[in-house]
């Protein structure tokens, strides 16, 4: 724990905290004994990365769940690569737009009275989007109030 508390710059209560809330799987063993790997290291990272572009904790838990490591390591690839490529997800222009009954959606906030709606299995694309939502909650002067 001490390790990973020093590599992510990250409490060691908060990292106790995220394991509760389902944001960081669980160490392998427990107490003194408990082993963390660099999974946890890129999920804490990409955490870090989400809420930085003003990703509520629950999005965040929406997003990383269906995520393989592999795909929590390409979403932290460098910028010149595409994200969304990367994460290997993108927002479908042919979507029909009248939501189907019992569907879910995930709002994202850009300003007052402007939201962005996601598609609850479409989560993954969030990752793709963060850049954007949060130059749109810029443009709109919502990130000042957060």
């Amino acid at each position: 724990m001490a390790e990973l508390v020093e590599v992510s710059n990250t409490s060691a209560r908060t990292i106790r905290y995220y394991i509760a809330e389902r944001l960081l799987p669980p160490p392998s063993g427990s107490g003194p004994a408990a082993v963390y790997t660099a999974a946890h290291r890129d999920r804490l990272a990409l955490i870090a990365q989400l809420k930085s572009q003003y990703q509520s904790l629950r999005a965040i838990r929406d997003i990383l769940l269906p995520l393989s490591d592999a795909e929590v390591r390409a979403a932290l690839a460098p910028a010149d690569e595409p994200l969304q490529q990367a994460v290997g997800a993108a927002v479908s222009p042919e979507r029909d737009l009248v939501p189907a009954a019992g569907e879910q959606w995930e709002r994202f906030v850009l300003a007052d009275g402007v939201e962005l709606h996601l598609r609850a299995d479409r989560l993954r694309a969030a990752i793709a989007l963060a850049p954007l939502i949060a130059q749109a909650q810029k443009l709109f002067g919502e990130d000042e109030s957060r």
